[in-house]
């Protein structure tokens, strides 16, 4: 396979390389919706993975075990950052912050409307199970606390409509046709568009979460506001998700 030399000196895929299953994924995500509407159950599989998918490419988020798994709380009102949970090895990389492109809001929404037609489909007649339904529910009910939430935002079903995790073999398997290289490959093809098209390298940090010397992004000693960040971040990642054709589905 063709490699590249990104600007940190690991070898990445050319971009082009990268960028050309995106646009397939964006088209397959939303035919996946729009036959969803019909059959939510028969395309919640797809609906999950590339949902979660669209969200690793363009916010640099790290495939952990349970990656998404409080979104409804994470991401802001305004839908222009996330609170990102990717790496818990310290406080600092626990709890930093992503911006998101504006093109995620329409992924979220048409997300979360699937969810309620899932909720319709497993409460009713034939198969009645009242009791994920009522799970599901509850990721799109205002106020529930982590404490309460039971299944996590993305989720895969199994042939009994009982929830399973979503894992990076589950999007292995799912994507398998699509992708023929690594889920890491996200993180430095974003940092890499992100410093070519001119961004500044410590927004780029601090989207990556890379932190000098375990110095928080926002401090005394960096004195932007959570929202500004995400505005000044959002044309950046916007043309990202251009480029990669994500929103011409």
């Amino acid at each position: 396979m063709e490699v590249v030399e990104k600007l940190y000196g690991c070898p990445s895929l050319p971009f082009e390389n990268f960028a050309s299953p995106m646009g397939l994924a964006s088209a397959r995500l939303h035919q996946a919706f729009e036959n969803g509407e019909r059959d939510p159950i028969g395309f919640h599989d797809e609906i999950s993975v590339l949902s979660a998918l669209f969200l690793l490419v363009v916010t640099g988020v790290r495939f952990t075990r349970s990656p998404f798994a409080f979104l409804p709380r994470l991401v802001s009102e305004d839908i222009s950052i996330m609170y990102a949970e990717d790496k818990v090895v310290s406080s600092f990389h626990a709890r930093r912050v992503v911006a998101l492109p504006t093109y995620a809001e329409e992924i979220l929404i048409l997300y979360a409307q699937h969810l309620r037609n899932l909720v319709f489909k497993l409460a009713r007649k034939p198969i009645e199970n009242i009791e994920l339904a009522s799970k599901i529910q509850a990721l799109i009910t205002p106020g529930l606390s982590r404490e309460q939430q039971i299944v996590p935002y993305f989720f895969l079903l199994d042939g009994a409509h009982h929830f399973l995790p979503l894992r990076k073999k589950s999007i292995k398997k799912q994507l398998g046709e699509l992708l023929d290289f690594r889920l890491q490959e996200f993180r430095p093809q974003l940092c890499q568009f992100l410093i070519n098209i001119g961004a500044p390298r410590h927004l780029v940090a601090f989207q990556m979460g890379h932190m000098k010397a375990m110095r928080p992004a926002f401090s005394r000693q960096n004195q932007m506001t959570l929202l500004e960040f995400g505005l000044y971040m959002q044309p950046f990642l916007d043309l990202y998700v251009q480029k990669l054709g994500w929103n011409h589905g």
